[in-house]
């Protein structure tokens, strides 16, 4: 049997929301489903370091499987030259986002990588697992493994990146079988400051109903990792609901789609079973301004739990929205906020600073915009270009990314840290200028503080984002004093 190990590096000390690898816990679970056991390390959550982890794992696995975003690039490569040292026998298989559209730099880089994931994972693992298991230096052979689609993986005898065509999507995610809950440490897991109505650890769940996006942002890699969009039925669904209520004893849940309610008629058969069986849950996703056209549907996910959505606002200038792809309008956003205030339903807004064609004024604009609207919290970052976004392909046509950008910047490349690289005509500084202001005049606006004050009167379990939002903003005073003259 394959000794099987799938780690998330530690990010613990540059990202401070943790929530469960799922794209892990969905390969681990697919692997059970063939007959293969693995094990999942969080050592993000669980706060071990390269060098723990490195002496836990040494020796002990066949084959690991690291999933990779960019900022933990640096990360990743140090874990793996250090497993390599220590163990010359260990195959290494990398995927997640950053290596499916940043491959040829990351083999370049690291001779420790044996294998890069391409996309979805889950089929694509199995297969090398498989062959792994019939002949264990299969990797070596690159004929053979040419015949695997969905991975790259290095031609040492002639130092060609060699790419396989791509793997065909699984198109029934139903036919996935449920993450592996009871490989993660579930007790530990809880969501962040904007989305924690005073849950305790180890009483959250976190589900993903679809994977991709019907839309085409310029700022977002989500097209490039999925290619096209499929979800879940209501009722595989619901089923793990149920799962993780009954298991785990959870109480809330985050759906972590890109566009949860992108197909209302499903929303609406979650919500009638959640009323129906008077399953006591909350719950919250992120939606899009222009899915939720009936109020009526806002009042039944509001009875059926819904206590938040999150939307991508991004900005209050029509043009900008227009120039990033964003395809929606800024009434339609002002419509949104105002029905779910009006059901009970809390807002999020995300707002990107620095988008092309940005301004100072149209920042202004986007200031006022999310102080006017309904919003129980805002979400200010400047805009960080991902590798596989149109935007950070048209920086690299234009000669501001160079070869090597992202592996020198990649323990900065967060947009909880200062930006690298400004993608409109204003500079770092004015974009973190701007950002400041706006988290400053958002949170400090009499209009959340009547709001903040009121909601906790109403329903005194919400003070507890606001502890964790303040501390948060006290933290950045310092900061936000040095450049308040904007």
């Amino acid at each position: 049997m394959v000794n099987i190990c799938l780690i998330q590096p530690p990010l613990y000390k540059t990202i401070k929301e943790f929530s469960p690898p799922l794209g892990l816990a969905y390969i681990a679970a697919y692997l059970k489903k063939f007959g293969y056991d693995s094990t999942i390390i969080d050592a993000n959550v669980l706060k071990k370091d390269n060098a723990t982890l490195i002496k836990e794992i040494s020796g002990k696995f066949d084959v690991i499987g690291i999933t990779m975003v960019t900022i933990s690039v640096s990360v990743v490569l140090d874990l793996v030259y250090h497993l390599r040292q220590n163990d010359t026998k260990v195959k290494i298989i990398v995927g997640g986002i950053h290596p499916t559209v940043a491959y040829q730099s990351l083999l370049k880089m690291s001779a420790n990588i044996d294998i890069i994931v391409v996309g979805e994972g889950e089929i694509t693992f199995l297969e090398l697992i498989k062959l792994y298991e019939k002949d264990n230096r299969i990797f070596n052979d690159k004929d053979k493994m040419s015949s695997i689609d969905g991975i790259a993986f290095r031609d040492d005898n002639y130092g060609n990146i060699i790419c396989t065509k791509p793997r065909e999507l699984i198109g029934d995610l139903d036919t996935i079988p449920f993450p592996a809950f009871d490989k993660l440490p579930m007790e530990k897991y809880i969501p962040p400051a904007t989305r924690n109505i005073g849950i305790p650890k180890g009483k959250a769940g976190f589900i993903v109903t679809a994977r991709g996006c019907l839309w085409k942002c310029t700022f977002c890699a989500s097209p490039t990792l999925w290619h096209k969009f499929r979800f879940r039925s209501a009722e595989n669904i619901i089923e793990e609901i149920k799962l993780l209520v009954q298991r785990y004893g959870i109480r809330q849940i985050d759906f972590q789609d890109d566009t949860l309610t992108v197909n209302p008629e499903r929303i609406e058969k979650i919500c009638d079973f959640l009323i129906n069986n008077s399953v006591k849950i909350k719950w919250n996703g992120f939606s899009r301004v222009s899915d939720i056209k009936d109020i009526g549907l806002l009042e039944k996910m509001h009875r059926a739990g819904c206590y938040e959505l999150q939307f991508g606002i991004e900005s209050a200038n029509q043009a900008i929205l227009d120039l990033c792809n964003k395809m929606i309008r800024v009434e339609e956003t002002e419509k949104i906020v105002s029905s779910c205030h009006k059901v009970g339903i809390k807002t999020l807004g995300y707002f990107i600073i620095g988008l092309p064609g940005e301004t100072r004024e149209s920042v202004h604009e986007t200031i006022e915009f999310a102080k006017e609207l309904d919003l129980d919290f805002a979400a200010f970052y400047i805009l960080l270009p991902y590798p596989g976004t149109v935007i950070f392909n048209e920086l690299v046509r234009n000669g501001k990314i160079k070869d090597g950008f992202i592996e020198e910047f990649s323990k900065d490349y967060s947009v909880f840290k200062n930006p690298v690289i400004s993608a409109c005509s204003l500079s770092i500084e004015e974009l973190c200028k701007l950002r400041y202001k706006a988290i400053k005049e958002f949170y400090l606006s009499r209009k959340f503080i009547i709001r903040m004050f009121k909601g906790i009167l109403k329903c005194p379990r919400d003070v507890f984002p606001f502890i964790q939002i303040f501390r948060e903003f006290f933290y950045m005073i310092p900061k936000i004093i040095s450049r308040q003259k904007t």
